[in-house]
């Protein structure tokens, strides 16, 4: 049907590209595989993920209005310049810090474990107390999208330990 030119916009990842307008296909295909294999993306399946390496993001300086970044340095040993210094560099990066915990998706982290096999640990025991504890932090961080639930040969116990507080979280 005909030819367009669209510019693809992925957070700070932007490439023009051009699409083909199909009428109908006969068969099941991934239409875009083109752009994919020529912007390097790299798509996960399993993860449900997609990966642009950084040599693809064109490194372009934008002025964004966020607050200001509020760290408490009262309790650091660092003299008053040291403290607006460090409380001025927090700032200059205000666009990395969330007031909420999550996951990102902009970059894709492997670790290459060779022909080792899965490390394996048992589950510590808790009492029921600390089981319901250890239950709702899971639960909480699943909500939030912190952590998701996965199948795999790996797996290390969840380690429940006192704040100063006296609240429990996990560690």
């Amino acid at each position: 049907m005909g030819v367009v030119e669209l510019n693809i916009r992925i957070r700070d990842f932007e490439k023009p590209w051009l699409f083909h307008v199909l009428a109908d296909l006969e068969y099941p295909c991934i239409l875009g595989i083109d752009f994919l294999g020529g912007s390097k993306i790299i798509l996960d399946f399993d993860r449900k993920s997609l990966a642009i390496p950084d040599s693809q993001i064109n490194k372009m300086v934008k002025k964004v209005e966020i607050e200001k970044v509020e760290i408490d340095l009262s309790k650091t040993k660092l003299e008053e310049k040291q403290k607006r210094e460090l409380q001025d560099l927090f700032n200059s990066f205000t666009g990395l810090f969330s007031d909420k915990p999550g996951l990102t998706h902009v970059l894709y982290h492997e670790i290459d474990t060779g022909d080792n096999p899965p490390v394996v640990s048992r589950p510590y025991r808790y009492d029921m107390v600390k089981q319901e504890i250890l239950d709702y932090h899971v639960d909480k961080m699943l909500k939030e999208g912190t952590i998701i639930s996965i199948q795999s040969p790996y797996a290390s116990p969840v380690v429940l330990r006192r704040k100063n507080n006296q609240l429990h979280t996990i560690g």
